[in-house]
């Protein structure tokens, strides 16, 4: 082959080159363009499902608060209303936007029941609709919500360059559910009386999850089988002057909050004569009505041994009404579990002792 020759075929595969070379830069920009251009519809997908899941979570806490009616005189337990659940949960759920859309709900996508947290779900057999009419507040201890964008509810998000790829719409559909459970924490002052009562004396615990002994009537005395013991919470050392001081008023019973893994002090010992006696003064003041017959409804916290003799795992709260007080030679306090009563500022995540949480927490 001829220098010339030789020269002249270079030249034509420079120039076949970079024509080939053009062609490859063209495919490439388009499939950048295109995933840059999916980039940003993907992006803002999951901007709008995470907006779609705040609207979620304040509905379902917004249902749940008013899933429960109480008498506020009492405070005791009243009913169900799935009507004033759902209606809060809808304006709590409009009050947020995705895209300038304020997000309506469903009430077809509404449920309450009981949460079983063993299979983190609401239990099949206890779950019920939004259009319940009789429904025992003992089993409804859940609201969940849908919140959609879909042809049924809000529409569905439109795509700005995903359409290319024959994607024009996206549906979204998230659900939360808050837990309105049982007392877990109580304000300074709410517990009157230096008395803890224990798990198992307040609630059969066999089946893994405790079930309140309502009705029964307890009587605490120190002896070596207990069902309850004096505290005087987080001082220390406990002892009998100590604990007159909370029998009497003289000092009050701090916040106490069952899911930060509370130490209370406790001791089964016998208190004084001195300190009975007070106690007994304090029950005849408190009884309702005030005279012979009367009773004392009071919160306590519920123990659980923590295997020290001088200390012990707060574990929930229970209501009892204190029916009677004797001094020596008796020295006891009788009194039933009362399970039908709320504390409406406390959040849920005590052990079930009885005493309805009115403060809700998400679980899902």
């Amino acid at each position: 082959m001829g220098k010339s020759r030789f020269l002249n075929v270079l030249k034509r595969f420079g120039v076949e080159s970079k024509g080939v070379v053009a062609v490859v830069v063209a495919l490439v920009l388009v499939v950048l363009i295109g995933m840059a251009a999916m980039a940003i519809d993907i992006g803002y997908w999951f901007s709008s499902k995470s907006e779609c899941q705040n609207a979620a979570d304040a509905a379902a806490l917004a249902g749940a608060s008013k899933l429960l009616t109480w008498n506020t005189t009492t405070m005791d337990v009243t009913g169900v209303d799935p009507t004033a659940a759902f209606a809060e949960a809808k304006t709590f759920s409009l009050s947020n936007q995705n895209a300038g859309t304020s997000l309506d709900i469903l009430e077809n996508d509404c449920l309450m029941g009981w949460w079983d947290f063993a299979s983190r779900s609401l239990d099949p057999s206890r779950t019920f609709p939004m259009t319940a009419t009789t429904t025992d507040p003992d089993d409804v201890t859940a609201f969940r919500v849908h919140v959609r964008r879909d042809a049924t509810m809000n529409l569905p998000i439109t795509s700005f360059f995903a359409s290319i790829f024959g994607i024009n719409q996206v549906n979204i559909d998230v659900v939360a559910t808050a837990y309105l459970g049982w007392v877990s924490n109580v304000n300074e002052g709410d517990v009157e009386l230096p008395i803890a009562l224990i798990a198992d004396a307040v609630a059969d615990g066999s089946s893994g999850e405790y079930t309140p002994r309502c009705g029964q009537e307890l009587t605490f005395r120190s002896e070596n089988t207990e069902t309850a013991e004096w505290t005087n919470f987080f001082d220390s050392p406990t002892n009998d002057v100590d604990i007159r001081r909370y029998v009497t008023g003289a000092k009050t019973a701090p916040a106490l909050d069952a899911t930060t893994g509370d130490q209370l002090n406790v001791t089964n010992g016998s208190l004084s004569q001195v300190t009975f006696n007070k106690l007994v003064d304090r029950f005849e003041a408190e009884r309702v009505p005030n005279a012979p017959g009367g009773t004392w409804k009071t919160w306590m916290p519920v123990i659980y041994p923590s295997g020290s003799a001088n200390t012990a795992q707060l574990v929930g709260f229970v209501q009892i009404e204190i029916t009677d007080v004797l001094t020596a030679p008796d020295k006891l306090v009788k009194g039933v579990i009362d399970c039908n009563s709320i504390l409406p500022y406390s959040r849920g995540g005590g052990g079930n002792f009885g005493v309805r949480a009115g403060i809700p927490v998400l679980v899902e």
